[in-house]
């Protein structure tokens, strides 16, 4: 009986959750999905425009297995936007017994500062000095 009690009371304790503006009950407020952009290896070479408060999330496949991995060589920020993840690998689910798959990497920028930065990010084998097998270059421009 007293295992029904202490899972009640677990049940009906507030936790943080959202209550569906946004604001957690917590008083934290949590990203909102609606102001997160999502970029791919597609969008490489484009300039995209971000107010401040909003998220941009660049996800690029890679296959790490390979020895190929992706880098930023270059990132002038400025101050504009601040690193949430930074190049996170996961990999694909796939069965157990298959080795070398591939997978995601990720990396998450929150715009904080009008103005403007750019990255620059290679997809290449480090210890080799061939030119990279692909290559990402993205400019954020924020603003109010």
């Amino acid at each position: 009986m007293k295992y029904l009690t202490l899972l009640a009371c677990v049940l009906l304790v507030p936790t943080g959750c959202e209550n569906g503006d946004n604001t957690r009950t917590d008083g934290a407020t949590a990203p909102d999905v609606a102001t997160s952009i999502m970029l791919t290896l597609d969008d490489s070479g484009k300039t995209v425009d971000l107010v401040v408060g909003e998220t941009v999330t660049l996800t690029l496949q890679g296959n790490p297995t390979t020895g190929y991995e992706w880098t930023v060589k270059k990132f002038d920020n400025a101050g504009v936007l601040r690193t949430l993840l930074d190049g996170v690998y996961t990999p694909d689910a796939v069965a157990e017994d298959i080795v070398g798959s591939g997978g995601t990497y990720v990396w998450s920028y929150k715009a904080i500062e009008p103005g403007e930065a750019h990255v620059d990010m290679i997809y290449a084998r480090p210890w080799e000095t061939d030119a990279p097998a692909e290559t990402f270059s993205m400019t954020f421009m924020v603003m109010e």
